[in-house]
C-alpha cells in the first residue's frame, strides 16, 4: 500500500496464537490487528494454518497476509473477517479458506464506502451452508473501490429445499448489496481472474437440486458506478453463474463449461449492463434470460450446448419485458435459438449470428409464459442481421420461425430480418416460417433451403390479418408445391424473388408477387384473392 506504515509487520504468534490446527487463534489474531492498527498500520501476518470460531474486525491501514500457503478453518455461521464501513487501505491476501465442515454464510464481509480495498490470492473451498441458510462467501455492501483478483472458489454448496423463492436457500460465492445502508455510494471495483468449481445447491442427503445457486450475484439497488469482471472460469456449476438486479456491471471474458444442468449461464434484470467474449460449453439451456432488462450489450458468444430442451422456453436467449438491446456476434450450437414474450420488449438488434440448433429458430408471442394475454403493451422493433441457421434435424412439431399473436391484445409489430438464411429439417406440415397477427413484417434477402423428409411442406405462412414483405426471396433444397402459403386474412408482398409455387386457402387472403418471373403454379381456394405478377 501507499502507506509506509504498511511496510511495518506483526507476527501472530506474537500475541498468543497457536497455529497448531487445534486452538482457536481468534483472540489473538485480533489482538495482533489491534496492535498493529494503533500503532500507525501495517502487516499482520498469519501462521500456516489456524483455526477462527470468532469474527475478526480489520480496520484501516492493516494487510492480513498469509504466509507459506496460510489455511483457515473455521465453524463460525457468522462472517469471518469483517472490513468496517469507511475503513480505508485494507488487503487481505495469500490465505485458503478451507471449513471442512458443515457452515455457512460469510468469509470476508466488506461494509459500506470502504476504499483502497484489495483482496487477493484468495482461495475459498468445502463451505456447506446448512439447510435453508443464505450462503455469501464474499459480501460487498455498497460504494466500495478497489480491486478483487485471483480468487478460487471450490466446493461451495449450499443446502436446500428444492422451493425457489424461499426465505433461505440462497448461494453466492460474490455478492454486492445494499441492505442496510444508509449513506448510498456507487461502486468503483475491479473484479477479476476468478475461478469457480463445483458450486450449487445440494439436498439435504448432498444430492445435486436446482436452487438460488449465483456464482456472482450483483443485488446493489439504488446505487451504481462501475463494477469490472474480467478473466472468469467456471466449472461445474447451477443455478447461474452471474445474476444482474444492478446497474452498472461489464464482464469480459468469460470460459464456461458445466456438467451440472445450468439454466441460466447470465440473468439480466437491471440496466447498462455489459458482457463480452464469452466460450460455453456443456449442458447449459440459455446464454442470457433478459427480464425487465434496458441497455444491454452481449457481444462475442460462442456456444457448445449439449441440452436437450422440452419447448419453446428452452432457447439460448430469451427477452421478458426487455428493451435496447443489442446482440453481436453469436456462433455454435444449442436448442433453441431466441424467445421474444412479455408485454412491453421493444428495440432488440441481433446481428451476425451463425448457429446450429436441435429446434425453433425465433419465437415472438404477446403473452407471457402461461400463455397469459396482456392488454396496452407492444412487441416491436426486433431486428436480425446476417444470420445463418442451420436445424439439420429436429422432430419439434411447431415452426422454427414463429411470430405468434392474439390478434390486437399485445401488438407485434416491426419486425425485421436482413440478410437471413435458414438451412432446416422441419417436422412441422404448416409452415417453417409462420406470422400470425404480426403487422410490419419485413424481409431483405431471405434464403430458405428445404432439407425436409415431409411431403409438399410450407415453408412460408401468411396468417391471420399478417402483413409481410419479402424483397429477395430464394427458396433452394427439395421441392415444395407450398412455397408460400397465405390463408385467413393474411396479406404477403414478394418482389425480386426467386420461388416457383404459392398457395391461398383462407377468405380475403392476398398474395403479391411483383417481379417474381420463376413462378410456375398458383393455387388459389380463396374467395376473394388477388394475384399480381409483374
Amino acid at each position: 500500500m501507499a502507506n509506509e506504515a504498511m511496510t511495518i509487520g506483526t507476527y501472530v504468534g506474537e500475541f498468543g496464537a497457536k497455529g497448531n490446527n487445534i486452538d482457536d487463534d481468534s483472540i489473538a489474531i485480533q489482538a495482533a490487528i489491534n496492535y498493529r492498527s494503533a500503532n500507525g498500520g501495517g502487516d499482520v501476518l498469519l501462521m500456516s494454518q489456524h483455526i477462527i470460531n470468532k469474527s475478526i474486525t480489520i480496520p484501516s491501514n492493516i494487510r492480513l497476509k498469509g504466509v507459506m500457503f496460510t489455511k483457515i478453518k473455521s465453524t463460525n455461521s457468522s462472517y469471518l473477517f469483517g472490513i468496517p464501513a469507511d475503513a480505508d487501505k485494507v488487503e487481505i491476501e495469500g490465505i485458503t479458506f478451507d471449513y471442512e465442515s458443515l457452515n455457512s454464510n460469510i468469509a470476508i464481509l466488506v461494509n459500506e464506502n470502504v476504499t483502497n480495498l484489495n483482496l487477493n490470492n484468495l482461495e475459498f473451498k468445502n463451505f456447506i451452508a446448512g439447510s435453508a441458510i443464505q450462503q455469501n462467501v464474499i459480501r460487498l455492501k455498497t460504494g466500495i473501490q478497489g480491486n478483487i483478483s485471483h480468487l478460487t472458489f471450490k466446493n461451495i454448496k449450499c443446502t436446500s429445499n428444492g422451493i425457489t423463492g424461499d426465505s433461505g436457500g440462497a448461494g453466492r460465492c460474490i455478492r454486492t448489496d445494499s441492505y442496510g445502508v444508509k449513506d448510498l455510494r456507487n461502486y468503483s471495483l475491479n473484479i477479476s481472474n476468478i475461478h469457480i468449481e463445483d458450486c450449487f445447491s445440494v439436498d439435504e442427503n448432498g444430492n445435486f437440486i436446482i436452487e438460488d445457486f449465483d456464482a456472482f450475484h450483483f443485488q446493489h439497488i439504488g446505487v451504481s458506478g462501475t463494477i469490472n469482471v474480467s478473466n472468469v472460469t467456471a466449472k461445474n456449476f447451477s443455478k447461474r453463474l452471474m445474476k444482474f438486479e444492478a446497474d452498472g456491471v461489464n464482464v469480459t471474458n468469460v470460459v464456461a463449461e458445466s456438467e451440472k444442468y445450468v439454466p441460466w449461464l447470465f440473468a439480466v434484470m437491471s440496466k447498462n449492463i455489459n458482457i463480452s467474449t464469452i466460450n460455453i460449453k456443456g449442458n447449459i439451456e440459455k446464454i442470457v434470460e433478459f427480464v425487465d432488462a434496458k441497455n444491454v450489450n452481449i457481444n462475442v458468444v460462442f456456444v457448445e450446448s449439449n441440452f436437450e430442451g422440452i419447448n419453446i422456453y428452452s432457447s439460448l436467449f430469451t427477452f421478458y419485458n426487455s428493451s435496447n438491446i443489442n446482440i453481436s456476434q453469436v456462433s455454435g450450437k444449442g436448442y433453441g435459438g431466441f424467445l421474444f414474450y412479455g408485454k412491453i420488449t421493444e428495440n432488440i438488434y441481433i446481428d451476425k449470428v451463425n448457429l446450429k440448433l436441435k429446434a425453433q429458430i425465433l419465437y415472438i408471442q404477446d403473452r407471457d409464459s402461461p400463455n397469459t394475454t396482456y392488454t396496452d403493451g407492444r412487441i416491436s422493433n426486433i431486428n436480425f442481421s446476417e444470420v445463418f441457421i442451420n436445424v439439420p434435424t429436429t422432430v419439434y412439431s411447431a415452426p422454427l420461425l414463429s411470430v405468434n399473436g392474439l390478434g390486437t391484445v399485445n401488438p407485434i409489430s416491426q419486425i425485421n430480418f436482413r440478410d437471413f438464411k435458414i438451412v432446416a429439417n422441419q417436422f412441422y406440415q404448416y409452415g417453417l416460417v409462420r406470422f400470425k397477427y404480426a403487422t410490419e413484417v419485413t424481409f431483405d434477402n431471405l434464403i430458405i433451403e428445404n432439407k425436409s423428409d415431409l411431403t409438399n411442406p410450407v415453408l412460408i405462412n401468411a396468417d391471420e390479418s399478417s402483413t409481410v414483405q419479402i424483397r429477395g426471396l430464394k427458396i433452394m433444397g427439395k421441392p415444395t408445391s407450398k412455397e408460400i402459403l397465405v390463408s385467413g386474412t393474411g396479406n404477403l408482398l414478394v418482389t425480386r424473388s426467386n420461388i416457383a409455387n404459392a398457395q391461398l386457402t383462407g377468405i380475403r387472403a392476398k398474395l403479391e408477387l411483383e417481379k417474381t418471373p420463376g413462378l410456375v403454379s398458383y393455387l388459389s381456394g380463396a374467395t376473394s384473392a388477388q394475384l399480381t405478377i409483374s
